[in-house]
């Protein structure tokens, strides 16, 4: 009764401040509903619709791993307004507690793009990443291993000339000719070849947009003597398994073990 007596009075404090109590209480679900749906998990769901099923599939795991791991358990039940960019500093600094250097990096990257997916829908106001950005820790310098020293570099093709895998040797060739990233070279197919040059269709590429490599006369004779093997298939360098698919990662990496060269 005493409940009921505070709240007629103050539903007589709004009527006489000309607010009507009923629409003020459908105002308050409203804004409720509204804010359930704001969440960074709600935004960030909408996100990965929209745009994570357009990149590779490489990149739409290692961010939905870092949604799923990192940036929901901590942030993904708060509204997106109410996050402060020291709330989300102290998740990132946990990711980099754990040695996890780069993804924290990664992941205030990823965060900056759910918050202005979210900003571009007017649901929420700003994206707070960019207050943070010299917060956290530098990547370490790392370097891949290369060889650069033209000994080094002829040695390794004469190597590979003495690979008696025509396939994979081919690969290897076509490596050094085009200095194309691995995967598109495995996965290069002979309707891609159009007389000297190689065609890449912008499904292959990282950018997303269609590629042209010019073939040098090298590489156009590595290409003859390998369509001795795979000219009927569809890929220029087909797995072992069966020519539906194209060669391995594996390929590559054994031979190249096999001839001495490590990760290293």
């Amino acid at each position: 009764l005493k409940l009921a007596r505070q709240r007629h009075q103050a539903a007589r404090e709004m009527l006489a401040n000309g607010i009507d109590p009923n629409q003020d209480k459908r105002d308050r679900k409203l804004a409720a509903l509204d804010a359930a749906g704001n969440t960074f998990g709600a935004i960030a769901a909408d996100w990965s619709q929209v745009k994570l099923s357009a990149m590779s599939p490489a990149t739409i795991k290692r961010n939905s791993q870092i949604l799923r791991d990192y940036l929901i358990p901590a942030i993904g039940h708060r509204p997106v307004d109410d996050i402060r960019p020291a709330e989300l500093l102290a998740a990132l600094r946990r990711v980099e507690t754990s040695g996890a250097i780069e993804t924290a990096k990664r992941a205030r990257s990823l965060a900056g793009q759910v918050f202005r997916f979210g900003v571009a829908e007017g649901r929420c106001e700003r994206d707070p990443t960019g207050d943070i950005r010299d917060a956290l820790k530098p990547s370490p310098n790392k370097h891949h291993a290369a060889i650069v020293d033209p000994k080094g570099a002829g040695k390794l093709m004469a190597h590979i000339a003495e690979y008696d895998n025509l396939l994979t040797r081919g690969a290897l060739h076509i490596s050094a000719y085009t200095f194309q990233r691995p995967g598109v070279i495995r996965a290069m197919e002979w309707s891609e070849i159009n007389e000297d040059r190689w065609e890449i269709p912008a499904a292959k590429m990282k950018g997303r947009e269609d590629h042209i490599v010019p073939l040098s006369t090298q590489a156009l004779a590595v290409l003859a003597e390998v369509e001795t093997m795979s000219g009927g298939g569809k890929f220029v360098f087909p797995s072992a398994r069966g020519p539906s698919r194209c060669m391995s990662e594996n390929a590559v990496r054994v031979a190249l073990r096999s001839m001495g060269y490590s990760n290293e």
